[in-house]
């Protein structure tokens, strides 16, 4: 008869490989939607630059956020008991390529219908009767929140599945905004989508 112990030592190993090997396609696939998602602008609301305990970060909300979760109280879920969906897709469109002409807005929820030019599909995920589209946190090196409170916009880079990462933030005039001491040609990256009320 096996050992458990000697069956359980064995399968440690085994386990731990498969978390990093989970953990690392994860990483690399985040990096490809980087590379090679298509970058849109989304308009930001009244932020909170600074929080206790987690270091310093920018608390987010997103106007196209607040018109999903709008949408949602009104024609998703469960109307009477104001229970939304847990996810889905929302459609969000731009007026063009560049600078404010590249901010999305809501329009709608998804109904299965094909995109029209200037729409894409963003994956939402909704908690406490609110729905974001993507990251509601951005962190950021201690004593950089002066230069980051002066954010306007969220840079986003999506793909075909509606999955998107927050890469940047930008001021009122589309640049983005990089502190002194941050290194050059990058800039702090979001986490992933989570709730920090």
């Amino acid at each position: 008869m096996r050992n458990p112990t000697k069956i359980k030592a064995a399968l440690a190993p085994a386990c731990l490989l498969l978390f990093l090997v989970g953990f690392n396609v994860s990483v690399a696939d985040m990096e490809c939607l980087r590379e090679s998602g298509t970058t849109l602008y989304l308009e930001l609301s009244p932020v909170d630059p600074r929080a206790l305990l987690l270091g310093d970060y920018m608390a987010l909300d997103f106007t196209v956020n607040q018109d999903l979760s709008k949408s949602l109280r009104k024609h998703g879920g469960d109307k009477d008991k104001g229970i939304m969906p847990r996810s889905g897709y929302a459609i969000v469109a731009t007026r063009g390529s560049a600078g404010k002409d590249q901010v999305a807005v809501f329009t709608r929820l998804d109904d299965g219908k094909p995109l029209q030019a200037g729409e894409y599909r963003l994956l939402y995920r909704a908690r406490n009767n609110d729905a974001w589209v993507t990251a509601t946190a951005f962190y950021f090196q201690e004593g950089q929140a002066t230069a980051y409170a002066t954010a306007r916009y969220g840079e986003i880079r999506v793909d075909e599945s509606g999955r998107n990462l927050l890469t940047h933030l930008l001021d009122a005039a589309f640049h983005r905004i990089a502190p002194a001491c941050a290194p050059k040609g990058d800039a702090p990256v979001s986490t992933e989508p989570r709730n920090v009320s």
